[in-house]
């Protein structure tokens, strides 16, 4: 949820969106927003992170950083042709939940969840095994550390080359190019 520290004789918080709202009291981040004067996050940002610094015992929100993943230029494809041989995709992800509705419906993906714990990603995957046929595979691409519990746990697991160790070593095979195309190959 966030990090804390010290720089100088100053205390800093660095943290998502959710944690600064806890830390801070406030419902939601329109309140947030309005309090402090801060921009909001772009609406396609997948992550927007709040830098606030401990004012003698009130926390002041110094600054937003806010990050936006885009599509691999074959994801959309890889997606299509994986639907045409009959393969269900879900998207997974942590990143903020309208940001994921909006991914899925530009790649077709008709089950998505955003906002998903690592640890809840593993519960997806179980969900999605209770769905299955006895002859069915459940397969998981993932490229972050946050998908290595879920990746080990999946039938077929394949981490993107792009992404990091522990997410390769929960894999069964490792797509050197990074290409989600290569999917449907395997």
């Amino acid at each position: 949820q966030g990090v804390e520290g010290w720089v100088a004789d100053a205390r800093w918080r660095l943290g998502s969106d959710a944690w600064a709202l806890e830390m801070l009291g406030l419902d939601d981040t329109a309140a947030l927003e309005a309090s402090t004067g801060l921009p909001a996050a772009d609406t396609l940002s997948t992550t927007s992170w709040l830098l606030m610094q401990d004012g003698q015992g009130a926390w002041q929100p110094m600054a937003r950083l806010s990050f936006r993943d885009e599509l691999k230029p074959t994801a959309q494809a890889a997606v299509a042709a994986l639907s045409a041989l009959g393969v269900q995709s879900w998207l997974l992800s942590g990143d903020r939940p309208p940001v994921v509705a909006h991914w899925a419906q530009v790649l077709g993906i008709t089950h998505a969840e955003g906002g998903v714990l690592p640890a809840h990603k593993a519960d997806a995957l179980a969900r999605a095994r209770q769905g299955l046929q006895p002859q069915d595979k459940l397969g998981m691409v993932g490229d972050g550390l946050n998908d290595a519990p879920a990746l080990a746990q999946a039938d077929v697991a394949v981490a993107m080359n792009s992404g990091t160790q522990a997410a390769k070593e929960a894999s069964n095979m490792v797509d050197l190019d990074s290409n989600p195309t290569k999917l449907i190959e395997v």
